[in-house]
């Protein structure tokens, strides 16, 4: 009973020892006040720090608040941290006062400088306190050429989607190349040699490049430079060789181009400058006018044949004739 009534004193007294730390039977405790204000309330004088040790055998290391000046709008008001002694550098968020009610944004700082910041208006930024888009972020790239996209572990990509953790599986990479063009690059994490396909409106919707309205599932207003054209086509132009097929008289071809100012089946001047021309079927139709100017030259050349032969006859008979004449003399 008397070393109970020992330690009962004991706290009793250091209590009042510390006048200012208070802790109230029913609502709430302060540190280094007498007028908590919260459940927890620290305080330690103006710019400094309310300090938690860290419970491990690394005493050097703590959990930090830090009270700062609220003076001018939108600066750093208060922060919290990991420390190491006196070194704020392992990292710490920052709360940033806005005009009074509200405004206000959050930053948040690694080996000693701020990474992320959300902004008043909810724009997060990576890489930059000003962010202007809903996402931004600025990579630390040389001034120099930064290159293309390369493998999946050394890429310069400012940003990358990944689709599993531990740095393994197919990534998604995208990145700038300083004053020269941007890039979007899905490849391996572990194969250095394995590209993957980039699939754009897989399930409809048109792309367009160089234009906000495209109305084909590829739209591009300019000019597309590529070693090779490929179009899967539905049918071609042989059917000019088949038995069964008319081939229009010269005659006709002559008529159809006095009355429409061009060839049949093709289209106009106006046509062409009003709805463009589809690549596959102009050069079937081209093909089809070669077809048909073939048979034209080989008719053509059979003509002529009958005629040379006829020619070849008559010169034949007159020789004879001549011969004939000149053996009556």
């Amino acid at each position: 009973m008397k070393k109970n009534i020992f330690l009962a004193l004991m706290v009793f007294s250091a209590f009042n020892s510390v006048s200012q730390n208070k802790i109230e039977l029913v609502g709430n405790v302060g540190v280094g006040t007498l007028a908590p204000q919260a459940k927890l309330h620290v305080n330690n004088g103006d710019n400094s720090y309310g300090t938690i040790l860290a419970t491990s055998s690394e005493s050097e290391f703590s959990l930090y608040a830090k009270s700062l000046y609220t003076q001018p709008v939108y600066s750093e008001a208060f922060r919290l941290g990991l420390k190491h002694n006196n070194t704020e550098e392992n990292g710490f968020i920052s709360f940033y006062r806005g005009t009074s009610i509200r405004g206000g944004f959050l930053g948040f700082s690694t080996n000693g400088f701020e990474r992320l910041k959300i902004d008043v208006n909810g724009n997060v930024g990576i890489g930059t306190s000003s962010p202007k888009q809903k996402l931004t972020i600025v990579g630390d790239q040389n001034a120099g050429d930064q290159g293309g996209p390369i493998n999946g572990q050394n890429s310069t990509a400012l940003l990358r989607l990944q689709s599993s953790p531990g740095g393994a599986g197919e990534v998604l990479d995208f990145g700038m190349n300083i004053k020269s063009y941007g890039w979007i690059q899905p490849q391996d994490f572990n194969d250095p040699n394995a590209f993957y396909n980039l699939i754009l409106n897989a399930k409809g919707g048109n792309v367009g490049i160089g234009t906000i309205n495209p109305d084909s599932k590829l739209a591009v207003n300019g000019t597309i430079h590529s070693k090779e054209v490929k179009v899967d086509m539905t049918g071609w132009s042989d059917f000019v060789f088949k038995k069964d097929y008319t081939l229009p008289t010269l005659e006709e071809v002559e008529k159809h181009i006095a009355e429409k100012g061009h060839l049949k089946n093709i289209p106009s001047e106006e046509e062409v400058l009003k709805n463009g021309i589809n690549l596959g079927e102009m050069n079937a139709k081209l093909l089809q006018k070669i077809e048909e100017l073939t048979l034209y030259m080989i008719e053509m050349k059979k003509e002529n044949q009958i005629l040379k032969n006829a020619v070849e006859k008559q010169n034949k008979e007159i020789e004879l004739l001549k011969i004939k004449n000149s053996n009556q003399k």
